[in-house]
């Protein structure tokens, strides 16, 4: 799932993204971690090289970024 949270005092909106399959849990991001990135949840995912981590977490910043517009749009 994805979400952005809309915090009092804070300029930019908070964003997170979590994914499951059949309830394990596999990849995290969070915007306000130390170091941005898509992060490795579940072992099976190890045989994955920098590559695909390196896409995972262009997308996801771009998805940071749409998300964080559309919802400054309905805070007008």
């Amino acid at each position: 799932f994805r979400t952005v949270i809309s915090r009092p005092g804070s300029a930019e909106p908070r964003y997170l993204e979590v994914g499951y399959v059949d309830d394990a849990h596999f990849v995290r991001f969070d915007s306000d971690g130390a170091s941005p990135r898509a992060e490795l949840r579940a072992p099976w995912l190890e045989q994955e090289g920098p590559e695909f981590w390196d896409w995972k977490t262009q997308n996801t910043r771009t998805c940071t970024h749409i998300l964080r517009g559309r919802l400054n749009e309905v805070r007008g």
